[in-house]
């Protein structure tokens, strides 16, 4: 999409102008002054979506938060859909106390009159050589600081001042515990030279290149050397946006691998003293253990996790040896698809076991679908420290880097959802041809690639699904068509059982191995089939709680209902049914 000067109605109208602050002197040399603890970016604006939420369009926009100061960089290509974003994160837009712009094309510049409208009075930033009208319009309504030289906006964090020919533009320069951070918004003069001028400006190493990357019109070749000169820079981190292109974007993703950082609407990224306290600690990791919240007592937590998380798949065996099987009470899952209303599909699971708090994991991996699942972190943690994790520091949270990996039942962006039950061995028998995953390894290859049950039946159907760690399992499916199957290991053989009604259910038997009618089997499967044939799968999301607390037992952990159509989950813990947490599925 071609850039173009932002057209003069979309700023305020003109006043006198003040004058520009005068460049300070160059301070003697002195001891390296103490860095502020961290810096936080968090993507408003950008071609592409982060956080489900959001909206996308074409430009680029990042609220940036270092120590006690807030900054906006660019401010995108129209101010609906900025202010939208920044309505959904909750972001208080007084508290911007500076607006830098990087150039004059109207995809950074375009959202200004609307931030401004709000009544806030940052001092904006912006290069000297923008034209007169647009600066007349900006002193319209707060103060104008024009930068030609390199400039400090505050205490470590600097403009480049202008770089460039035919387009002008600064970038930021940002000073962290974990080195510099260097934010673009479309690197016209080109990313090397202006990686290259941060460098002449603080003696450290780069740390994160943020932003555009302009590498649209570049062809391989090119991309490549321009990835290779930033690696001989140090550049150790990356996270190219707008309009780097994505042929540019996969090269990085290939080349920088787990110090690639996906950007996108509603990322954040955290650089700084907490990440340098952790070793090997990255932005990603930081903001995934960071986003750690507690819902309720007993306790439930939310946490988001930042981009990929293959590299935590070596920490489980092919998803195997995940049981507790230490004198605990049997496995009594109960679980129901409730398809009858087409506009309000629920899936309702109760998680019999011992002791298990929980986290709700929120998934949005790159290549696959964004997810929520509940996650036993009793595997992960110990029960003192599951009952006070937002008090431990991140050094302490660690081991949840590994939650992805232990989904026992959720539902992804698609109205796919999957629990499981222990059942019976059913004899599995491994196909050599094929590859071997554990049995909470595909319920996590489900929520990430499957988008109906039939996709999920051909991913169960492609792995040796290991059982061997744990209690054998069957796996309840549905999805947003209101179909539904149960999948079990039955003699040697994958048995895939449809719906042949408006619901479906399990408990733990293998319906595979009892003839047609199966009353008498399990006293919970019998109620739930009773109460669902009589409402014909019909039921709403407290009514479907209350079927879970119906058959619930002293071992439920947890009783939970996913709106298929909604997207809203519904979390009960350790029977506390008068204490439901309704939780969207996007937090």
């Amino acid at each position: 999409m071609a850039e173009t000067e932002p057209p003069l109605e979309t700023l305020p109208a003109p006043t006198a102008a003040p004058t520009a602050a005068p460049t300070a002197a160059p301070a003697p040399p002195t001891p390296a002054p103490p860095r502020l603890p961290a810096l936080t970016i968090t993507i408003l604006y950008d071609n592409t979506v982060y956080d489900p939420r959001l909206r996308a369009a074409w430009g680029f926009a990042a609220l940036i938060e270092y120590g006690d100061h807030t900054l906006l960089f660019d401010t995108g290509g129209d101010g609906p859909t900025l202010m939208g974003n920044v309505r959904e994160l909750e972001i208080d837009l007084q508290a911007i106390e500076t607006v830098v712009l990087s150039h004059i094309h109207g995809d950074h510049t375009d959202g200004l009159s609307s931030v401004l409208n709000t009544g806030v009075t940052p001092t904006v930033y912006i290069p000297a050589s923008f034209p007169a009208s647009c600066k007349r319009a900006v002193e319209a309504q707060t103060t104008l600081v024009e930068v030609s030289g390199p400039v400090e906006i505050l205490p470590g964090l600097h403009s480049t001042g202008e770089l460039g020919a035919s387009i002008i533009e600064q970038a930021l320069v940002v000073e962290t515990e974990s080195g510099i951070v260097v934010v673009t918004g479309c690197a016209h003069p080109g990313i090397v030279e202006i990686v290259r001028q941060a460098q002449g400006m603080v003696d450290d190493d780069i740390a994160l290149v943020v932003g555009g990357f302009h590498l649209l019109e570049y062809g391989p070749e090119r991309i490549e050397q321009i990835v290779a000169e930033l690696r001989e820079l140090g550049v150790r981190q990356v996270c190219p946006t707008h309009c780097t292109g994505a042929e540019a974007i996969a090269t990085f993703a290939a080349e920088y691998g787990a110090d690639y950082v996906q950007g996108g609407v509603g990322r954040v990224i955290t650089v700084g003293a907490e990440q340098a306290r952790v070793p090997g600690l990255t932005a990603d990791e930081t903001a995934t253990l960071s986003s750690l919240e507690q819902v309720d007592d007993y306790p439930l937590y939310t946490m988001r996790y930042y981009g990929a998380y293959d590299q935590a798949a070596s920490w489980i065996e092919g998803g195997g040896g995940w049981a507790r099987t230490d004198g605990a009470a049997a496995w009594a899952c109960s679980l129901f698809a409730a398809l009858g209303d087409e506009d309000h599909l629920l899936y309702g699971r109760n998680f019999d076991w011992r002791y298990s708090p929980a986290v709700l994991l929120f998934t949005d991996p790159p290549g696959g679908y964004a997810a929520v699942s509940m996650v036993d972190i009793a595997y992960l943690v110990s029960d003192d420290q599951a009952r006070r994790l937002t008090d431990l520091p991140l050094v302490e949270r660690q081991a949840l880097l590994t939650a992805p990996f232990l989904p026992f039942d959720g539902m992804n962006e698609r109205g796919l959802v999957v629990g499981m039950a222990a059942v019976p061995s059913g004899d599995v028998r491994p196909d050599p041809a094929r590859e071997t995953i554990g049995s909470l390894g595909v319920i996590r290859e489900m929520l990430d690639h499957a988008a109906s049950v039939d996709e999920a039946v051909t991913i169960l159907g492609s792995y040796n699904v290991d059982m061997e760690g744990g209690p054998s399992l069957h796996y309840l499916l549905a999805d947003r068509s209101g179909r539904a199957a149960l999948v079990e290991f039955y003699r040697g053989e994958m048995v895939v059982i449809p719906n042949d009604a408006a619901w479906h259910l399990a408990t733990n038997f293998l319906r595979a191995s009892v003839a047609e009618d199966a009353e008498g089997e399990c006293w919970r499967y019998d109620v739930l089939w009773g109460r669902l044939a009589a409402a014909q799968g019909r039921r709403t999301a407290p009514q479907a709680i209350k079927l879970l607390e119906e058959v619930s037992q002293d071992s439920t952990q947890w009783s939970v209902v996913y709106g298929i159509n909604s997207g809203e989950v519904h979390v009960v813990m350790g029977r506390m049914y008068d204490n439901a947490q309704v939780i969207a599925a996007a937090p």
